[in-house]
């Protein structure tokens, strides 16, 4: 069995002023400046805002709280859960670098298990499927965006009201309406990484 996965990340509202002074005195004031454009990239500043995954062929679901506990417990209550008697390929686009490593990060701040096996290579697939990983030979500064990958592969996509970079603004809104934007957009990308990854790995 597959379990696509793709998480939505913020820049964490609480984050520890010492934190940010000692990065701000070691730092140029341009890369400092850099560093806070991209903080919600980034788990040392970031936080998880929403987890997005499905089973299979399944429905995508979006679990989506404004407190971050509250987000990783119900993941981790259904992982547990499903995979109680199960070993699933974990299937993600940059998961390697970017899904898995916030989200261990994210568990660990919360004195909080990670329910996923814990990768020890992002080069072996027995467990976590990375496709742009596979796509690029691992390149991190290769480009092509899940879209753009679905595009070349002539996997149909489905139009997007947003793209990534809204996520941070929608998220700091905090109204119901922007949190089923992020939901809607989350779901529609496990569709495409599992329609893309079909040309890789199969069903």
């Amino acid at each position: 069995m597959k379990l696509y996965l793709d998480i939505e990340t913020a820049i964490d509202e609480n984050l520890n002023k010492e934190l940010l002074a000692s990065l701000r005195e070691r730092m140029k004031v341009d890369k400092f400046g850099k560093l806070l454009e991209e903080a919600a990239l980034n788990p040392l500043l970031n936080r998880v805002i929403a987890i997005g995954f499905a089973f299979g062929g399944e429905e995508p679901r979006c679990i989506i709280h404004k407190r971050e506990v509250d987000t990783l417990e119900e993941f981790q209550t259904i992982m547990t859960h499903n995979l109680a008697n199960l070993s699933p390929q974990v299937v993600t686009f940059n998961g390697s670098s970017f899904d898995i490593p916030n989200l261990q990060v994210a568990f660990a701040k919360m004195y909080m298990k990670f329910p996923l096996p814990i990768p020890h290579s992002k080069y072996n697939s027995d467990y976590y499927f990375d496709v742009r990983g596979f796509l690029t030979n691992f390149n991190q500064f290769a480009i092509g965006t899940l879209e753009e990958w679905c595009m070349r592969f002539g996997v149909s996509l489905e139009k997007q009201e947003i793209s990534g970079g809204d996520i941070p603004m929608l998220w700091e809104n905090g109204d119901d309406h922007s949190l089923d934007v992020i939901a809607k957009k989350n779901n529609t990308d496990i569709k495409m990484l599992r329609n893309l990854s079909k040309h890789i790995i199969g069903e």
